[in-house]
């Protein structure tokens, strides 16, 4: 995965996640365009910078489990080196 589309999938899913509107595994990966390997390799990254996340099974949407959460800004960018 090209590293613009690796930033706009983590983007995605982090939106879905503050939402909590992701779905199970399955779904969140089509909702973001990836598949369910990469969603699990994904949510482990994010727990791994110290962000928990759990799936909610009432709501059946993966959720943040504490007052922390990830936030995607837009930190690629082209510019002219003048």
């Amino acid at each position: 995965m090209r590293i613009i589309e690796k930033f706009e999938v983590i983007k995605r899913a982090s939106a879905l996640i503050d939402k909590e509107t992701t779905g199970p595994a399955e779904q969140f990966a089509k909702r973001i365009g990836t598949s369910r390997t990469c969603i699990f390799q994904l949510l482990e990254e994010i727990k791994e910078l110290g962000v928990p996340i759990t799936y909610d099974h009432r709501k059946k949407s993966y959720c943040y489990s504490s007052d922390k959460k990830l936030v995607v800004n837009n930190p690629i960018e082209v510019v002219n080196d003048i």
